[in-house]
């Protein structure tokens, strides 16, 4: 089976964004995420903000804290990463 090549770049694709229907290689990926988050994110927080995320070490937390640290170099709020213990073994 041939890998489609990314509707942006050209490059392999390795997902498929359900919403648009366009094939996404991981950096265009990762940029579509981000765009998106940045969309969302930026609006509500402002200058001097306080904002902390709870990170178990998973995917999601993980991608959700390095997106607001890049957030925060541009508009300057405090972000504070708090690890969870979830108390169960990983699966």
């Amino acid at each position: 089976m041939l890998i489609p090549p990314c509707s942006r770049c050209g490059a392999p694709s390795a997902f498929t964004d359900r919403a648009t229907g366009e094939d996404l290689c991981p950096e265009c990926l990762l940029r579509s995420i981000e765009r998106r988050a940045r969309r969302v994110v930026l609006p509500i927080l402002g200058r001097g903000d306080r904002v902390a995320v709870a990170l178990s070490g998973g995917k999601d937390s993980s991608l959700t804290l390095s997106l607001l640290k890049k957030f925060s170099e541009e508009i300057e709020f405090e972000l504070v990463a708090i690890t969870i213990d979830e108390g169960t073994p990983y699966r």
